[in-house]
């Protein structure tokens, strides 16, 4: 019976075990945070002694013997009496002192001569866990008894930093990152996570967002490759570090294999979506589409009876909704529409494309991925299974003399036994948007890479007319010798893109081989080389002039990327030797100091800082009133990671956050995926490759009708500068009243604008928002309101001029 009891006793023990992960680290950040002590003595014909002054607060010391430990003779620990300790005179790899009362140390080694070098460190143990040693930079961090540590960041605007690697983290064994953190305003954090496996160096990001007055408590997957990692967090506002834990966790439900790499699924959603009991049949409903995933649940508030938008003459109307499917599977036919009318007017349904947003895996870091709807394609039947989810997109562009008014028709598509039937209405507004002439928008292109590098005239004049017809007038482009200028400019000129081009065009090597030299790094430092680079610059521009002509010779010389990553002397030089061309100049450079060095030689700041905060704004606007040809572009929708799968963020950023900053263009990294791999490498392949930057795809077989898949980050740019317009046309016609003397009606107007702008949050005040869960603090369906609100002071501006 004893026996039987005892084995009970231990099954239940290992099924606990078993339930409860094995917590590799808690830290509860308890003074002081320097935890790790390295020491060292090299080469010696005589005994030695080394002092460590030690600041102890927890339980134990830890040493580990790199190398030399034969030379080591003795350690001694002795508090600030005087007195010793604890000591050792016996090593093999490592030592562990028992535990030991708080105090202030000094730790001695004493060792014999000897060639080998002596190294150790000295870690500090509390419980089980061996504790990192944290560093800050740009923050001050203050200790809160029982609390953790208080971070500050020194400089308004700029991020503070604390960090510290972890170790004890086992290799191909997934763990879970635990942070406890109570902030002061609402931030986003950043926690980023590097690993080293051989001569890689794995970087992973997870944004964390903190609102005030609460203990905010995240969980971060992640998985391990090393023994070790490298953790920082990243703040811009004051907030308090309570713990840190790390424990394994058992591997994920869901994973994929490609070569030799596993990637683990972690959906982007932070939770799943409420369950919803009344749904037995399919329904329609409508969210923004970055929140709709294939496990999606709708919501009762979410249904529609009706799809409805409203546009003007000349731009593009969509309607956009997703059939959820629950309980069976069932199949979903093709969707069809009638025409829309409006009294004697007509849009026929063969000109409204109907396409499905579909879902795919896409990377979230080097080793997770998550499924997401982006990809936009013409509609296809589909079986949908049980709880499944279908995007829908309907798109039209009206033709510039479309009568407004109402116009009505209808929609059908059957999901197994149901017949979904639905309104569509469309309002076109009684105006047309204004282009505002002095704003760009303008994208990094893949012309000058594979496949789009091969393409024909015809292709290319397709490519580009696919940019342009979304309001996107401006390219950046490599180019390095007459001929590929000439047929540059020809297949602009065929597409009509007259905005003005940025162009790369690798001086630097082109001058040092016609000067009968090698490229070195510091190629500027050579007389010769930069007479012969100011020629090849003057040689190109009278290309773009010869072969443009009067609307297509408008350029700007762009030296090499991101100058502040170490290249500024080697981006200074550039940006003055294109002058001394008679050469316009643009940059990537984000930062005030940094602008600051170019600015003598900078027409154009491609900045993604100026829409970070009011600091940063103001200092970069102090810089441009400083040097009058100094402008700003704003680097902000692309396809960076977290702004795939979605209308937002891009909307915002070429759209209403672009018309707030009042910058002078707006650009994007980067247009459209290429080969990454090799001629036989697949563009769409994000995972063989890494992550395929491009806001759109290539098609496997381009035709003159047909090279671009288009995506909802490519949509989100074309409604921002939408949006953008109709603010433009607003301020032009609150401007037009206000000359006219309607003063009541210009001034309604500009409060209306005013409010408007008011909603617009600064890039750290914001998260993309991934889920229904989450607060939503600026999402697709706000842009649609703010819209509505600039359409409806336009059309009081109207009515007030009758």
């Amino acid at each position: 019976m004893f026996r039987l009891f005892v084995t009970l006793a231990a099954l239940l023990a290992a099924t606990i075990c078993r339930g409860q992960q094995e917590v590799v680290l808690y830290d509860a950040f308890k003074p002081d945070l320097q935890r790790t002590w390295s020491l060292s003595q090299p080469e010696t014909a005589d005994d030695w002694r080394i002092e460590q002054k030690i600041n102890f607060t927890h339980e134990k010391l830890f040493f580990r013997f790199s190398s030399g430990v034969a030379r080591l003779q003795q350690l001694r620990l002795l508090n600030r009496e005087g007195q010793e300790v604890w000591s050792a005179a016996t090593f093999t790899k490592s030592a562990l002192t028992p535990k030991l009362p708080p105090d202030e140390y000094t730790l001695e080694c004493l060792g014999r001569a000897g060639a080998e070098k002596f190294s150790m460190v000295v870690n500090t143990h509390e419980g089980r866990y061996l504790l990192p040693s944290w560093n800050v930079s740009d923050a001050q961090a203050t200790s809160v008894p029982e609390r953790g540590v208080r971070l500050q960041p020194l400089n308004e605007g700029k991020p503070g930093r604390i960090f510290g690697r972890i170790f004890r983290i086992t290799p191909g064994q997934f763990h879970t990152f635990v942070i406890e953190l109570e902030s002061e305003v609402v931030q986003e954090l950043l926690l980023r996570y590097t690993q080293q496996k051989g001569s890689e160096r794995i970087r992973e990001t997870a944004r964390l967002r903190a609102v005030p007055g609460q203990l905010q408590r995240w969980t971060v997957p992640v998985t391990a490759v090393a023994a070790s990692l490298d953790l920082t967090i990243e703040f811009t506002h004051a907030c308090r570090l309570q713990s840190l834990t790390v424990q394994k966790s058992p591997p994920p439900e869901r994973q994929k294999t490609v070569a030799d790499k596993v990637f683990t699924f972690e959906p982007r959603a932070p939770e799943p979506d409420p369950a919803n009991l009344s749904l037995a049949a399919p329904v329609a409903y409508r969210r923004p589409p970055r929140h709709i995933y294939p496990g999606s649940i709708p919501q009762d508030f979410e249904l529609i009876s009706e799809v409805s938008t409203f546009t003007t003459p000349g731009d593009y109307a969509v309607w956009y909704f997703a059939i959820h499917n629950p309980e069976q599977e069932r199949q979903l036919q093709l969707l069809s529409i009638s025409a829309l009318r409006n009294g004697n007017n007509e849009l026929p349904a063969d000109s409204i494309a109907i396409s499905n947003v579909h879902f795919w895996d896409y990377p979230r870091g080097p080793y997770t991925y998550y499924e997401i709807p982006e990809l936009i394609y013409p509609q296809e039947e589909i079986t949908l299974p049980p709880d499944g989810n279908r995007i829908f997109w309907l798109q039209t562009r009206l033709a510039e003399d479309c009568p407004p008014g109402m116009y009505s028709g209808k929609l059908e598509v059957r999901c197994g036994e149901e017949t979904i039937a639905l309104p569509v209405r469309l309002r076109v507004l009684p105006f047309r948007l204004k282009t505002p002439p002095d704003m760009v928008w303008s994208v990094m292109s893949s012309l000058h890479v594979n496949p789009q590098k091969q393409y024909s005239d015809e292709l290319t004049v397709r490519y580009m007319r696919d940019i342009l017809d979304y309001g996107v007038t401006s390219i950046s482009y490599s180019l390095s010798a007459e001929a590929t200028v000439e047929k540059f400019q020809r297949r602009r000129k065929a597409a009509g893109m007259n905005g003005p081009v940025v162009c790369r065009i690798y001086e630097g090597a082109i001058a040092a081989r016609r000067c009968g030299k090698k490229l070195v790094e510091r190629w500027f430092d050579d007389p010769e080389i930069r007479q012969a680079a100011v020629a090849y610059i003057r040689e190109v521009d009278g290309w773009m002039k010869k072969y443009g002509g009067p609307g297509y010779d408008d350029w700007y010389y762009m030296g090499t990327d991101e100058p502040h990553n170490g290249r500024m002397e080697l981006g200074a030089w550039q940006n003055r030797l294109a002058k001394e061309a008679g050469v316009k100049t643009a940059s990537n450079v984000y930062g005030p100091r940094y602008v600051n060095e170019l600015a003598p030689d900078l027409d154009i700041s491609c900045n993604s800082f100026i829409g970070q905060n009011q600091k940063v704004y103001q200092e970069l606007q102090e810089l441009s009133g400083k040097y009058p040809s100094l402008r700003y572009w704003y680097l902000g929708g692309g396809c960076y990671g977290g702004q795939e799968g979605g209308l937002m963020p891009n909307r915002l950023e070429s759209g209403f956050q672009s018309y707030k900053l009042g910058v002078s263009g707006h650009v994007s990294y980067t247009y459209q995926a290429h080969k990454r791999g090799g001629p036989n490498s697949d563009p769409m392949d994000n995972f063989g490759t890494g992550k395929s930057y491009g806001m759109t795809y290539p098609v496997a077989k381009p035709t003159p009708e047909k090279v671009t898949i288009f995506s909802l980050e490519w949509e989100g740019i074309r409604e921002g500068i939408t949006d953008y317009k109709y603010l433009y046309t607003l301020e032009q016609m609150l401007k037009e009243a206000e000359q006219a003397g309607r003063a009541e009606a210009a001034t309604a107007a500009r409060q209306t604008l005013t409010e408007i702008l008011g909603y617009i949050p600064w890039r750290e005040d914001r998260a993309s928002g991934n889920g229904i869960t989450e607060t939503q603090y600026f999402n697709n369906d706000t842009a649609e309101k703010l819209r509505a609100m600039a359409a409806t002071a336009i059309l009081t501006l109207q009515e007030a001029q009758q």
